[in-house]
Order: structure tokens, then C-alpha cells, then sequence
């Protein structure tokens, strides 16, 4: 932590991971804005589990006001042929087939 904290850009996700599209800011442009600070934070203070939240929070998250990753994970979700929308039941379907 010494050198700072920077995020997997163009990471390949294994199979287990098929159905997730990964975040646009993390995936294309390597950040995670603040959520970095809190991570650190957390790494000074040796709360590892706090560590591991704020990694998960930072990929679940999409800012919806930055239009340049909206963009993308707009382009990824309706081209993708992903199951990656999940339905109240548990079933996932296609962005397409959600449409349908």
C-alpha cells in the first residue's frame, strides 16, 4: 500500500463471472474515485473485511452522472448476449430477451 492503490484495467474475469458485465470506470479507465481513500483507510487501520467491502462496493456501483461510462455500459448491456439480467424468481435472461 506503500506505492498507493490502482484498479485491474481490462481484467479478465474467470468463467464463474460469465453472467456480470464489469464496471465501465474500472474495467476502461482504471478507477474507482473515492472509494480509494476508504480503501486505504481501511488497509492503514488492518480492517481487511472493511478492505474487501469497499472493493465490492466500487464494482457494484455505476455512476449514473458520468455520461462517458454510461455510454459504455449502455453499449455493453444492449449488445451483450450475456444472461446477465436477473428476474424476481432467480431466473437470468438476455438484455434482449428482458425486453421481450
Amino acid at each position: 500500500m506503500k506505492t498507493g492503490l490502482k484498479a485491474a484495467k481490462m481484467y479478465m474475469f474467470p468463467p464463474e463471472s460469465s453472467s456480470y458485465l464489469p464496471n465501465p470506470h474500472i474495467q476502461n479507465h482504471s478507477c474507482i474515485g473515492s472509494y480509494a481513500m476508504r480503501f486505504q483507510e481501511y488497509m492503514r487501520k488492518r480492517d481487511y473485511m472493511g478492505a474487501i467491502d469497499q472493493a465490492v462496493v466500487s464494482e457494484r456501483n455505476l455512476n449514473f452522472h458520468d455520461s462517458t461510462v454510461m455510454l459504455k455500459f449502455a453499449n455493453e448491456l444492449s449488445n451483450s448476449s450475456k444472461s446477465c439480467i436477473e428476474t424476481k424468481d432467480g431466473t437470468l435472461l438476455t438484455p434482449f430477451e428482458a425486453v421481450l
